[in-house]
């Protein structure tokens, strides 16, 4: 009785729209026009940031493809590729941390979150940024293939771009969630008119290398604007940990140094045996952070519980 019922509700309802659409009295959907232009002067910095970013990472590429040929664009596009794979990386922990920035904007407990992610950003970039140098061609052929090897030149200096991108991640995703986006405007506003001037400038006769010179010199006006910019704001940790960091990648990058060269490790004989030196290196640096205190296990459990909270 009571699905028999149920049914001939479902039903009535429906004849009463259909009759209210027939006779024109069923109230028509209308767009709330203010309603759209107040979040529009909110978003509207928002928008015009991610148009610049595309425009600075995407310039470089389309001018090369103009007046170069496509081998030179491949060589660059694959450097490209594989640096914007390792920026994603710390863009993942970047949406963790912006939504922990806006929970405790203007207050006390966002000083040590952000000393924590600014110190993950660079226990990940600097080891990736030192073990890329010293193997930028055994990657290149590894992932992309050995018709590629000629763009490792490229690739390493792109790596000084992630390490940079790396900690400006922090920078702007804790002046976004502290409502300057404006000023981020501004900031990503000037390097990308920089980066394209410099870009026609120095592509036609430094091809490859040029773009990549161009993108770390644009990157670096970021860093300063966004750095000062944070600074005037909180009294965050940054020399402590990064020498320390950087003590830890440069043993390893010795290490990695003497599996190259001197100790050879040869197990398949091919492009894979660069993933025994970066998994054994890797390990070592992983000792040296506990070594120098960098890192401990309370540490690791009290971000992993931040993540969950």
């Amino acid at each position: 009785m009571i699905n028999v019922k149920e049914k001939n509700d479902k039903l009535a309802r429906r004849h009463k729209k259909i009759r209210s659409v027939i006779s024109g009295t069923e109230k028509k959907p209308r767009l709330n026009v203010s309603f759209f232009i107040e979040k529009l002067k909110f978003s509207w910095p928002f928008a015009l940031s991610m148009l610049f970013t595309n425009i600075f990472f995407n310039f470089d590429k389309i001018f090369i493809s103009l007046i170069k040929n496509d081998y030179q664009l491949g060589l660059y596009a694959v450097s490209v590729t594989f640096v914007s794979f390792l920026i994603t990386i710390i863009s993942v922990f970047a949406i963790v941390f912006f939504n922990l920035f806006s929970k405790y904007s203007f207050k006390e407990q966002v000083v040590p979150i952000f000393n924590k992610f600014l110190k993950l950003a660079m226990l990940i970039s600097f080891p990736i940024f030192f073990g890329g140098l010293l193997l930028s061609k055994e990657i290149i052929t590894l992932v992309f293939g050995v018709e590629f090897i000629l763009g490792a030149a490229s690739f390493s200096l792109l790596l000084f771009f992630f390490l940079l991108m790396s900690i400006n991640i922090v920078f702007s995703h804790y002046l976004f969630a502290h409502n300057l986006e404006k000023y981020m405007l501004k900031v990503r506003g000037i390097s990308t008119g920089v980066n394209i001037v410099l870009n026609i400038l120095f592509i036609p006769f430094f091809g490859i290398v040029g773009a990549a010179i161009t993108t770390i010199f644009s990157e670096l006006i970021n860093f300063f604007f966004v750095y000062r910019r944070v600074k005037q704001n909180i009294s965050f940790v940054f020399f402590s940990p990064l020498l320390r960091i950087f003590a830890s990648s440069i043993i390893m990058l010795f290490f990695i140094y003497i599996f190259k060269y001197f100790i050879k490790i040869r197990f398949f004989n091919n492009s894979f045996d660069v993933l025994f030196i970066i998994g054994i290196c890797g390990l070592l640096y992983l000792v040296c952070l506990f070594i120098f205190k960098v890192i401990s296990i309370k540490e690791i459990k009290e971000t992993i519980s931040s993540f969950r909270s």
